[in-house]
């Protein structure tokens, strides 16, 4: 027991650390930007503050949700011979080399296409993207679009504070108040490389998602093997209609942190293949 215990407080310090960084780049940010500049009686700062006060609500909002909201358990009736998936269920796309329906060895269960084990919770998903240390969770069926969100407006946070506090640091006086002066050239060095970051990060993931693919499938197997065949995306179909089955199907709804208008996949189980699947030749 005290082994298991030593390997799992390291599984909170990333999260630890993200909350951290949340507060100081926040709390910073206010204070040596907006509220300098309402001192001064220069309206913007009460704009910047608004601007920033609703990114940062969404951010911390997602990020709660992600943390606390569930990848995808595989449903009892997957396993039901009688219920009315059953027949869909055995329609399965991926299969082991011996054209047997994919089994979990730990979980001790069949597996839908696109399931996978996550080792660090110890179960199985649903659509399993991957596990992220920064939120102590596995990314799944029924959470992406909330991660998508979190780091979307992760993004979006980072870089409307770096590019206003470089707008704000020609108009500082260094002279005076040190302290708030050394604070606001730090919180543009680490704006700066967390927006560059999670750039890439956010672009990374908005392939996946016009493509189809979770980080699982695009690691394993984009263009892996010399048996092409078995390495194409039977997922891939078209962009709306990728975008569509991970955001949900109205666009209005995109930006909001709830999945209501999610389009269902036989609850994760069952997924639309392209003309690749049904026609190979």
């Amino acid at each position: 027991k005290k082994n298991k215990n030593k390997m799992k407080i390291p599984r909170y310090l990333p999260i630890i650390f993200t909350i951290f960084l949340m507060i100081y780049v926040s709390v910073t940010f206010i204070i040596t930007v907006p509220l300098e500049m309402i001192k001064e009686k220069n309206k913007a700062g009460v704009d910047y503050l608004i601007a920033f006060s609703v990114l940062f609500g969404l951010m911390i909002f997602c990020f709660i949700r992600v943390i606390f909201s569930d990848a995808g358990e595989i449903p009892e009736w997957f396993y039901d011979p009688n219920s009315f998936n059953a027949k869909l269920k055995r329609k399965v796309v991926e299969t082991k080399s011996d054209g047997s329906e994919r089994y979990c060895s730990k979980c001790k269960v069949l597996k839908p296409d696109r399931a996978h084990h996550c080792r660090v919770c110890g179960r199985c998903y649903l659509k399993m993207d991957h596990h992220c240390p920064w939120v102590n969770n596995c990314i799944g069926y029924f959470n992406y679009k909330i991660f998508i969100l979190f780091i979307t407006y992760s993004l979006a946070t980072t870089l409307f504070v770096f590019v206003i506090t470089l707008i704000r640091l020609p108009m500082v006086n260094f002279s005076k108040d040190l302290g708030k002066n050394v604070l606001i050239i730090l919180n543009a060095m680490i704006t700066g490389a967390l927006s560059l970051a999670l750039l890439g990060f956010v672009s990374f993931h908005y392939f996946l998602l016009t493509h189809n693919y979770t980080t699982i499938e695009f690691l394993e197997k984009r263009g892996c093997g010399t048996n092409q065949k078995q390495h194409l995306n039977y997922y891939d179909i078209g962009t709306w209609g990728n975008v569509t089955r991970a955001m949900g199907s109205n666009p209005i709804l995109w930006p909001f942190p709830f999945t209501i208008s999610m389009i269902d996949q036989c609850q994760g189980t069952s997924f639309d293949v392209n003309d690749l699947y049904i026609n190979p030749d």
